[in-house]
């Protein structure tokens, strides 16, 4: 069998599984593993009563992409059946373009559409309006058979009929086939792996599932309504890490939930990533830190810097917030492990604050912020809760008096505990810490501007508001951010205390530790600190720090040459 071919297909045995991505460095992993399972499964069906197998081809877009070019690319592609991969960030444009394909191809041509993924599983009677079936849970088995019957030309009514994990319209009644529990223990062993070796990744990132399910319910997560956590079996895991680690992926995301939910597992694997490490291939994993014992920050703590990228969700420090979401992570663990981690500066470190949760008022939040910011990840993200449909969090949204959007993806807009006004004012700091702090351009000049402030949310609070002052909507190119703080501190300067003097050499020390001056890869600068010392700095832009991304450098006191890393 011919699994991946270019040849056009034009007797519509084809099959096209497509995905509007949010960038083009993003792929979906769940179009490569229906397309793998579908062709592991006709390989081993005895008799599927095909004369020929069905030619199965991906397409994906992005959501910056112009409608037009993915809707006629996709009636170009003159395939039998096309699928969409339905998430919060695409549905608007996907619904759009199954009713422009179904516009164009009314069922009774024989152009199968159907939908797939969390927004259409849990919207399935508002994707039925234009699609023959949607597929819910886990599509490999269901999607498998399938191509299966697709194959064997069964009539379009019967290639979904009593199958698990489909909803569809008989007789203008809604039927939803609810998948089953035990087509998930597929996953351990039997499910083929994502990839074949023929894909492109070059400069996009590679998504790996080495676990399903979550331990955890959080009231706003669609994987709380979900039973039980499957595990990949290792030695299979060893199998597919090697494939990313022999073609030297520059980054391979996974997407577990809870990476180290079994934490002897996950030991494991990341012992594996550095017996085995390339020196190229960098893993990023999404992890509870209060789950990690102190053999696993030793280890961690040992790995090549940027081998490893861990993702920490902390969401809130109120505890009656954290209650109320069923977060049962225990957050003084959670500050120890961040603390330890980022000693050594070999691991890139996220934490994660969502706003907007129930209990949760500014002034909590404001208390949030201050905490889980002063823990200095390199990465501090700000996020909003979505209301997603089927979770706790929208069955008690009246209770809660949460409003949100009414469309994708379902943003807070206010709570009984917070208004649209508090909201906004968050929503503005948090582009401050996009712009500043995660940036990475400003690590030594930052701390030093919050002593003018009471906390760090004030200090990213007023500058909000001197940035909408100066630069209304503009957009600051990065090396015109230092003068812009600059004059920031300038303006907010109140006590003696504060050192205008020194903030600009720190300013001046950031600047030059990520923009060289010249086309020379070295540079060296003078800077004079408040102690009255005068260091000469020499920087090497040719050697980045795979963490800070930042030049290479030494200090030499100008008074006595000593030499200091």
């Amino acid at each position: 069998m011919n699994k991946i071919s270019s040849k056009k297909n034009t007797d519509r045995k084809k099959i096209v599984l497509a995905a509007l991505n949010a960038s083009y460095i993003h792929s979906n992993p769940a179009l490569y593993a229906l397309r793998r399972s579908a062709y592991a499964y006709l390989e081993k069906a005895e008799d599927t009563g095909a004369a020929e197998e069905p030619f199965i081809e991906l397409a994906e877009y992005t959501v910056n992409d112009r409608y037009e070019d993915i809707l006629f690319d996709l009636i170009g592609r003159e395939a039998g059946m096309i699928g969409l991969s339905v998430y919060i960030w695409n549905s608007q444009f996907c619904l759009q373009l199954l009713a422009d394909l179904r516009r164009l191809h009314p069922q009774e041509e024989g152009l199968i559409l159907f939908a797939g993924g969390p927004e259409a599983e849990t919207h399935s009677e508002q994707y039925l309006a234009y699609c023959d079936f949607v597929m819910t849970g886990p599509g490999e088995y269901t999607f498998s058979r399938i191509c299966g019957r697709f194959a064997a030309k069964e009539s379009a009514a019967d290639l979904w009929k009593d199958l698990p994990g489909i909803v569809f319209k008989e007789d203008g009644i809604v039927r939803n086939v609810p998948p089953k529990a035990e087509n998930n223990r597929r996953f351990e062993k039997e499910l083929p792996f994502l990839y074949d070796g023929s894909e492109d990744f070059e400069h996009r990132i590679i998504y790996y599932e080495s676990s399903r399910g979550c331990p955890f319910r959080c009231t706003y997560c669609l994987s709380s309504e979900e039973t039980g956590l499957v595990f990949r079996d290792m030695e299979t895991v060893r199998k597919e890490l090697q494939f990313f680690l022999d073609r030297k992926v520059s980054l391979v995301k996974f997407v577990d939930r809870t990476f180290n939910a079994g934490t002897a597992r996950a030991r494991e694997i990341w012992n594996y990533i550095r017996q085995h490490d390339n020196g190229v291939t960098g893993f990023h994993f999404e992890i509870g830190a209060d789950l990690l014992t102190e053999e696993d920050i030793i280890l961690l703590k040992s790995l090549r810097p940027g081998l490893v990228q861990l993702e920490i969700g902390i969401q809130s420090t109120n505890p009656e917030t954290l209650q109320a979401i069923r977060r049962t992570a225990d957050n003084k663990k959670i500050f120890h492990a961040v603390r330890e981690l980022l000693e050594n500066q070999n691991i890139a470190l996220h934490t994660d604050l969502i706003a907007g949760l129930p209990y949760e008022d500014l002034s909590s939040f404001r208390n949030s912020f201050d905490e889980v910011y002063a823990l200095r990840a390199h990465q501090f993200q700000v996020g909003f809760l979505k209301v997603l449909s089927g979770t706790e969090m929208e069955r008690r949204a009246e209770e809660y008096g949460i409003v949100s959007s009414v469309k994708p993806p379902y943003t807070v807009l206010s709570t009984r505990w917070i208004t649209p006004h508090q909201i906004d004012r968050i929503r503005k700091a948090a582009d401050m810490v996009d712009m500043f702090w995660n940036s990475g351009l400003f690590r030594h000049a930052l701390p030093y501007l919050e002593s003018l402030f009471e906390s760090p949310f004030a200090m990213y609070e007023a500058l909000a508001v001197y940035y909408k002052e100066q630069k209304g909507n503009e957009a600051l190119s990065p090396r015109l951010r230092g003068t812009f703080l600059e004059q920031f501190a300038e303006r907010e300067k109140k006590a003696s205390a504060f050192d205008s003097v020194y903030f600009k050499e720190l300013l001046r020390f950031d600047e030059r530790l990520h923009f060289h001056p010249s086309r020379r890869m070295t540079a060296s600068d003078t800077f004079r600190f408040p102690d009255g010392k005068c260091v000469r700095a020499e920087f090497d832009y040719s050697v980045k720090h795979p963490v800070t991304k930042e030049a290479a450098y030494r200090f030499y006191e100008e008074d006595g040459g000593t030499e200091h890393e």
